[in-house]
């Protein structure tokens, strides 16, 4: 990422956003320019010159001022030869987020780089700083999730997130072997297929007098939906199914870098689904960590028996918040599209805040509500539970009541379905990998 903000705002070119041209207070040479290029009623990015030749002032003409991505729109289309700086600052802090996330590109793989100059935005410190380390909480996800399964396998995640552990000196604990296969059965029964063997990352840090959090994101590296196989056009992307993990790690991150009080533990729960002669299969029944046992009624739902066994793990410790990540289930994006970020919650008051938190950062997220009496549509005739309903309808709730049995009544819960990734590219959202809800869980947490 290239220094996208400035904190001088020595020669900066003013940025006015406004519906029409009226609203801004130009000067007769500036009118007389305006008048003689433009169209009538123009929208769009308008670069004013002085009587110099020099740019005088950058405008942004449009319907809806209010819009955060205004910011990346800009970013991407001012003259970058020079800096700016936002006339009307009172949302300064999401204008500049925008503006710096449209700097974003994944050329990991790309044998010649391409380089290019973007405009730099002044923003007063300490906000410069706030927006930077929330720039680097969103590429951290991007990166993780456009990278392929080839080069993020659950040891390389694993490896990534002990890292980052490290710089924090945090706690931290690779649960793999025989080990995992005693203590998180179903993370093992899934992974067991794959060359890639599967992992738990378990991580603590900070004081155990703070507020307890505990933060979980399913590691599925690559998904091939195991015997119960996907088709070709729904396995192109499931090397995003790490998303929630990437979401958690980064969230993890940001508490630390902000030295929250907060203790935390974050539990990675991270595999392959793959298809070998011991995958396990559809019909087989499982015990979970918690003793209870699943009817595996898809082994294409494989990320919520992840989940189940991080879950209970949480919950023996009894923490005061427990959050989990996961790109879950199709049912989330036909309920909300690939653009809102659905959740659930055992706990009214966790849900306005965290609304009221998603609207302060300008994040989509929506809630779906634990109905109880889908329950029935989970029921197992040979085993405690089944791991999905038989029917297509009410997925997402059904995948979340699901969880919701490994979830301790003692701690507040929140669950995140997410797409994690853009289908199309918008200002400062490309298409791939992408951060959801992120950022309304981070100031829920600051608040506490």
């Amino acid at each position: 990422m290239c220094q996208q903000f400035v904190s001088e705002k020595n020669n900066s070119v003013p940025i006015y956003i406004a519906e029409k041209i009226e609203e801004v207070d130009l000067s007769p040479f500036e009118q007389h320019w305006f008048q003689a290029v433009s169209h009538q009623n123009p929208k769009g990015v308008i670069c004013l010159p002085d009587e110099t030749g020099g740019l005088s002032r950058a405008i942004l003409l449009t319907d809806k001022k209010s819009d955060m991505w205004h910011g990346a729109l800009l970013s991407e289309t001012l003259p970058d030869h020079k800096t700016y700086y936002l006339v009307d600052d009172a949302d300064l802090q999401n204008f500049a987020y925008a503006w710096g996330v449209a700097h974003y590109t994944f050329d990991r793989f790309k044998t010649k780089k391409e380089s290019k100059n973007f405009p730099k935005l002044y923003v007063p410190e300490p906000l410069k700083a706030d927006v930077e380390k929330k720039i680097a909480a969103v590429t951290l996800v991007r990166d993780l999730i456009n990278r392929p399964a080839s080069d993020l396998t659950p040891a390389v995640l694993g490896k990534l997130a002990v890292e980052m552990a490290e710089s924090y000196h945090a706690k931290v604990e690779i649960i793999e072997g025989e080990k995992l296969e005693k203590e998180y059965p179903m993370v093992h029964a899934v992974g067991r297929a794959s060359i890639n063997r599967p992992q738990v990352f378990d991580m603590v840090w900070g004081d155990p007098k703070h507020t307890s959090v505990c933060l979980i994101g399913k590691g599925v590296t690559f998904d091939s939906g195991g015997l119960d196989i996907k088709p070709s056009s729904n396995m192109l992307l499931m090397k995003k199914d790490m998303g929630g993990a990437a979401h958690a790690l980064s969230l993890a991150g940001l508490i630390m870098s902000y030295n929250l009080p907060i203790y935390l533990r974050l539990i990675l729960p991270m595999a392959e689904n793959s298809i070998s002669d011991n995958a396990y299969r559809p019909g087989d029944i499982l015990t979970s960590r918690k003793g209870l046992t699943v009817e595996v009624s898809d082994t294409d739902a494989e990320g919520r028996l992840l989940l189940a066994d991080a879950l209970t793990a949480a919950g023996e410790k009894t923490p005061d918040y427990i959050f989990d990540f996961a790109t879950l289930t199709g049912a989330a994006r036909v309920a909300v599209g690939t653009e809102v970020a659905a959740f659930f919650t055992n706990d009214f008051q966790l849900a306005s805040s965290l609304k009221e938190k998603a609207a302060s950062v300008r994040e989509q997220i929506w809630e779906l509500p634990l109905l109880e009496d889908y329950k029935k549509l989970i029921h197992s005739a040979v085993a405690d539970t089944a791991s999905c309903s038989a029917g297509g309808y009410g997925g997402a709730i059904t995948a979340a009541l699901f969880l919701e049995k490994f979830v301790p009544t003692t701690s507040k819960w929140l669950h995140f379905d997410i797409m994690a990734w853009n289908v199309s590219s918008r200002p400062g959202r490309p298409v791939g990998g992408e951060a959801m809800g992120l950022f309304s869980a981070f100031e829920f947490l600051r608040a506490l």
